[in-house]
């Protein structure tokens, strides 16, 4: 049985081509959104809390992927202990039901 990377060679390089494109596309929006805040006039308050939003919404577009590879290794693992399979065994096991 072919493993998902034999079927899809490519499709975790063009997942990292996406995000980079998708964070290139946020940070352009980020700019934009400052120099409309700017335009339309702001306060002090509106000034941090809008910095605030902005580093918390970078923090979160450079961590995503790490963050989302880990929940991925946790699922996996949790999954595969708690169920006691090993999927490379399945069709054997499946094969060797009455």
């Amino acid at each position: 049985m072919a493993t998902f990377e034999q079927l899809f060679p490519t499709f975790l390089q063009k997942c990292a081509e996406l995000h980079e494109l998708l964070r290139i596309v946020a940070f352009m929006l980020f700019i934009v959104g400052t120099i409309l805040l700017v335009l339309h006039g702001f306060t002090g308050k509106t000034l941090i809390l809008h910095m605030v939003r902005l580093f918390v919404l970078t923090a979160l577009l450079v961590m995503l992927p790490q963050w989302g590879n880990e929940a991925q290794r946790i699922l996996q693992t949790s999954i595969l202990d708690g169920l006691g399979v090993d999927p490379s065994q399945v069709q054997d096991q499946y094969n060797r039901l009455p």
